[in-house]
């Protein structure tokens, strides 16, 4: 049981352990019943040898197939959020969902770790990739479920979210503030983007999308130009056009 778990869900390297750990429970205890009866500790050991090694290898191999080279290409390999294109992917899929009519307004927030270059030149790229870790886990644990969490690069991550009011205040305000309350004392800057869904039910999401997003990449460099740790809002954009 312990190895076919260790299989499925862990490193090889803790997988190694606890077979080693296996092997040697296993030749004492054989080695104790020899002593007394090796026909018995023969006739014992092998059906226990071979049930651990067909059950290691069949849960090694579920675990393997069952994680596809598709799943990593859509996560970051240091935040373990969305790339840029599993990001729009899902976006379009939420914009579709929500059928343009249940939610009016779609909501996207542009953020970007103030003090990144900061970090780097002090603790180097681990201290760096700690920050842009703990700022993904921030965003992640303060965003709506059924949000849309991302991350660009190593500073930047987009939110998107579909909302009932043009007011997108509150959501800007958690975003910042969970990324300043993070241990590593980071700071981000923050552009959020809010339009009507009504008037764009002819464009293709995507194109939506990239409006959406480049406008809010603009408010984030002006929050960030202004100082940084703040928000910058454009609300109710037109983009019929």
């Amino acid at each position: 049981f312990v190895l076919g778990f260790t299989a499925l869900f862990h490193s090889s390297r803790l997988l190694t352990m606890v077979t080693i750990v296996t092997a040697l429970t296993v030749v004492v205890t054989a080695a104790r019943i020899a002593r007394h009866e090796v026909a018995t500790a023969i006739a014992v050991t092998i059906p226990i040898v071979l049930l651990c090694v067909v059950t290691t290898y069949a849960c090694r191999t579920v675990a393997t197939v069952s994680v596809s080279d598709d799943d990593h290409a859509d996560v970051d390999p240091v935040t373990g959020l969305l790339t840029r294109q599993a990001f729009y992917e899902r976006s379009a899929t939420l914009l579709g969902a929500r059928n343009r009519g249940d939610d009016r307004y779609l909501v996207i927030a542009a953020v970007t770790i103030d003090t990144l270059n900061a970090i780097t030149g002090i603790h180097g790229p681990r201290g760096a990739n700690r920050a842009t870790v703990a700022a993904g886990q921030a965003l992640r644990e303060t965003v709506r479920r059924g949000s849309v969490l991302g991350s660009l690069n190593e500073a930047e991550f987009l939110v998107a979210d579909t909302f009932t009011t043009p007011d997108p205040t509150p959501l800007g305000e958690r975003l910042r503030g969970a990324v300043a309350s993070t241990p590593s004392g980071i700071t981000a800057s923050i552009g959020v983007v809010t339009t009507a869904l009504g008037p764009l039910t002819e464009r293709p999401p995507y194109d939506v999308l990239d409006d959406v997003i480049a406008r809010a990449t603009e408010a984030m460099a002006q929050a960030r130009r202004d100082g940084g740790n703040q928000v910058h809002y454009t609300f109710d954009t037109d983009l019929r056009s």
